[in-house]
């Protein structure tokens, strides 16, 4: 996994064996955005995930 920072960027991202990008993970905008490739390195279809969490206290 690759990440980059700065200027407000936070992002990750991870790769095959051959090179291809397969995940971008971008932690401030809450956002996953998954790649799944042919055997022709084609993109086949691509899904984003949103989330978001809250962090809670306890008394």
């Amino acid at each position: 996994m690759i990440a980059l920072q700065g200027n407000g960027l936070n992002r990750r991202f991870a790769y095959t064996a051959a090179g291809e990008r397969i995940l971008e993970w971008d932690q401030n905008a809450s956002k996953y955005t998954l790649s799944l490739r042919g055997l022709g390195n084609e993109v086949l279809r691509e899904v984003s995930y949103s989330y978001s969490y809250s962090a809670s206290t306890g008394s």
